[in-house]
């Protein structure tokens, strides 16, 4: 599969940011599960749910528009 330089910039700035969320959805586990490993009750940030939710709507939609019209990709002929 071949991507315009345009594209493959695209795709290497979503794979960064997809690995910045998986970071801090570690963390984020990570944190509760010590919370409650030390008896302390976990209260989420449900405005930072939302905003994590939205950015990695951005990003997958970010995605979609650079491999639109690659059919190769989508039917699993990669």
């Amino acid at each position: 599969m071949q991507h315009s330089p345009n594209e493959h910039e695209a795709l290497r700035a979503i794979v960064r940011e997809l690995n910045r969320i998986g970071g801090n959805i570690n963390q984020i586990a990570r944190a509760a599960n010590t919370s409650v490993l030390q008896g302390r009750a976990v209260e989420p940030d449900f405005l930072a749910i939302r905003e994590a939710k939205l950015v990695i709507e951005t990003e997958l939609a970010r995605l979609r528009d650079a491999l639109h019209g690659n059919a190769d990709y989508w039917d699993g002929r990669r």
